[in-house]
């Protein structure tokens, strides 16, 4: 407490003295209230100095977050400038999974050039042109770190080809048109019949035929699985669509098979699997499978 501090505290007592005197009060009662009014004004001195060490305290820490706060800022502000000017520079693209199309068709679709930064790198843009190219089923575009694009790629096979216009193309499973291959019909494919005619649009590579996938690739789906289960898939040429609902094939070269409807086609391909173990290898003829309640094969005359 100062000097000063202890004059007005002084002051004041005696001036509550002379009051209470003045009203007729014992001296001694005087002198009693006014020392029970001092620890009541410690307490509040004390209440005062504590607020506004608080207060103090409070606004260094401010101060501080701020700092540190500004400083965080300023720092990230930095890291990302450098890293879009100065780091991560791409020096590499990494292709993966191509076969039928080389590096350097990838490269070019891709269209992601060395040098530019990593992060600013259109992969986006690079995956949908990879991904227009035909033969692409699935492709995957990332960065890694510190200056790699990587591309993974998986392509398309064909899984049969059928006739358009006097042109011939080749499909995958899921009846996407992956290339024409002009007029001559490729050996050891098997050839599907019918349905492009299905298609509104015709034939567009790079497009699915016929219902885009629906009923009928899900008829092909079924035939090329039952075949291949069964050791079939070598010795069937062709299988043709009539509509879309009926189907037949050629086995061999020497016996033509009526499916009838395109339902229960496992079913009908296992049950024509254990016949033809039975026949003569050089055996020709029909077989109908449309109706099991007749006799499913006739050899020809």
């Amino acid at each position: 407490m100062t000097e000063e501090q202890r004059k007005r505290l002084e002051r004041a007592r005696k001036a509550e003295m002379n009051r209470l005197a003045s009203s007729g009060g014992a001296q001694d009662d005087i002198i009693e209230a006014v020392n029970s009014k001092k620890p009541e004004k410690k307490k509040r001195a004390k209440r005062r100095a504590a607020k506004t060490a608080g207060r103090r305290r409070r606004r260094i820490r401010l101060g501080r977050r701020t700092f540190i706060t500004v400083l965080a800022l300023f720092a990230a502000a930095v890291l990302v400038t450098l890293s879009l000017t100065v780091f991560f520079k791409i020096s590499r693209v990494s292709i993966s999974g191509n076969s039928h199309y080389s590096t350097a068709q990838i490269e070019q679709a891709a269209a992601i050039e060395l040098q530019t930064n990593l992060f600013l790198a259109d992969t986006s843009g690079a995956r949908s042109r990879i991904a227009a190219m035909p033969y692409v089923n699935e492709v995957k575009v990332r960065r890694k770190l510190p200056s790699t694009v990587d591309i993974q790629i998986k392509e398309a096979t064909a899984a049969f080809q059928t006739e358009y216009g006097g042109q011939w193309f080749l499909c995958d499973m899921n009846t996407k048109v992956l290339e024409k291959t002009g007029l001559v019909r490729r050996d050891g494919l098997l050839a599907v019949y019918g349905i492009a005619q299905m298609s509104d649009d015709g034939v567009n590579i790079g497009r699915p035929l016929a219902d885009g996938g629906g009923h009928v690739c899900a008829c092909i789906a079924e035939l090329l699985d039952s075949f291949e289960r069964n050791g079939l898939t070598a010795d069937i040429k062709s299988v043709r669509f009539d509509g879309e609902f009926f189907l037949s094939f050629d086995y061999k070269g020497n016996i033509e098979v009526d499916m009838g409807t395109s339902d229960e086609i496992s079913e009908k391909i296992d049950y024509f699997a254990q016949i033809v173990k039975e026949l003569d290898s050089e055996q020709k003829g029909t077989m109908d499978l449309s109706d099991p309640s007749i006799v499913p094969f006739r050899p020809s005359n």
